[in-house]
């Protein structure tokens, strides 16, 4: 027998696809609905990097000019 296993998004044309050939020959990739919900739940909880944390230091030293100028525009 000839086949294939597609890959695709969670888009409405792929999951009618997945439907169709069944789930064993798809792979879904990426956020589904719930999701999405569940991360945008969290947008409001995230709190601010730690003074002295590597990212604020990296942030700094951007800002400050030790990679080159021209970042601020």
């Amino acid at each position: 027998m000839n086949g294939v296993v597609t890959l695709g998004s969670h888009d409405g044309m792929n999951e009618l696809v997945c439907k169709a050939v069944g789930q064993e020959n798809f792979f879904m990739f990426g956020c589904t609905e719930s999701d999405i919900d569940r991360l945008n739940a969290g947008l409001g909880q995230r709190k601010r990097p730690e003074p002295g944390c590597n990212l604020l230091r990296a942030i700094e030293a951007i800002k400050d000019g030790a990679f080159g100028t021209g970042f601020n525009n």
